[in-house]
């Protein structure tokens, strides 16, 4: 379970801060933040849908009493699925 809720931390918090420069000011400064919005947006999105899947995969494994192979394998797939989130709602491929 440490493993998976590794995944999700590092999926959940791809976000940058980006440089407004130390003469930002006034209405500069909100500039630079109203230009980052479409941006915060997207994580905002982001974070809610992984996190999502991050209860649902708790609530799920709160119920499994043995495993095999085949269930470690599907979870690592889907682990592979939560850790490419970020990218598809990352803005300037």
């Amino acid at each position: 379970m440490f493993f998976s809720d590794a995944v999700f931390a590092i999926a959940i918090l791809e976000i940058r801060v980006p440089h407004l420069g130390a003469e930002a000011r006034g209405r500069e400064l909100l500039v630079g933040v109203l230009q980052l919005l479409p941006k915060l947006i997207g994580f905002a999105v982001s974070f809610m849908v992984v996190g999502s899947m991050w209860i649902e995969h708790h609530r799920i494994f709160r119920h499994i009493e043995r495993h095999d192979d085949g269930l470690l394998w599907r979870n690592l797939l889907f682990l592979l699925m939560v850790a490419f989130m970020p990218f598809p709602t990352r803005r300037g491929w």
